[in-house]
């Protein structure tokens, strides 16, 4: 009896690996709440992001729009020791952001047009350190990269009056989602947000 309960033990352990091992394609932006589950604890991310700013400018008949991003996560030292990368996203939905052209430069400074490298390795405008939060050691990946965004009207004048109505948004957001991979498996997606804050640009 006891032989055979232990067996059924042992089945419900290797059934339950294996579930817990198999790879997630393209996971969404899932907010997920914290897990006992060891190997989803060390993963879990945290967001430590400011307001991040938007520095608007006219140039001829164009509305440029520089977006600086400015966001940090952080998760357990563990966590990050043992990933092969951490995958970082933007949700320009709620904002004037969403739906226009923007180029960025990648760690080879190509330029791409309405792409952005998710995977932070290869991301060089970073830094990492340790930080401690709830008495816990955690690793902060501290990214920093700009998006230049550009929308074109019928004149500057039309151009001129866009950028004075953004200037007046104030409850606009921008999202952020990620997880880590490590060793096939795409780990759980935490998601975030922060107030976008538009500007203009300063006078030469």
């Amino acid at each position: 009896m006891k032989r055979l309960f232990l067996g059924f033990l042992v089945i419900a352990a290797i059934t339950s690996c294996r579930k817990h091992g198999d790879p997630v394609i393209n996971p969404g932006p899932i907010a997920v709440k914290a897990s006992t589950d060891t190997l989803t604890s060390i993963y879990q991310i945290i967001y430590n992001e400011s307001a991040q700013k938007v520095i608007t400018s006219v140039s001829g008949d164009t509305l440029k729009m520089l977006y600086n991003e400015d966001v940090s996560v952080m998760l357990p030292v563990r966590g990050l020791d043992q990933s092969y990368a951490i995958h970082l996203f933007q949700d320009f939905t709620k904002s004037s952001l969403d739906g226009v052209s923007y180029i960025t430069y990648d760690q080879y400074n190509d330029t791409n047009l309405n792409w952005v490298d998710d995977n932070l390795n290869n991301v060089k405008l970073k830094t990492i350190s340790d930080t401690t939060v709830n008495k816990q050691l955690l690793a902060k990946i501290h990214v920093q990269r700009p998006f230049y965004f550009s929308k074109l009207y019928t004149s500057s004048a039309a151009a001129t009056a866009a950028q004075k109505v953004l200037l007046a948004k104030t409850a606009e957001t921008i999202g952020f989602s990620a997880y880590v991979y490590f060793v096939d498996v795409n780990y759980p997606t935490y998601t975030s947000s922060a107030k976008v804050v538009y500007v203009k640009a300063a006078s030469n």
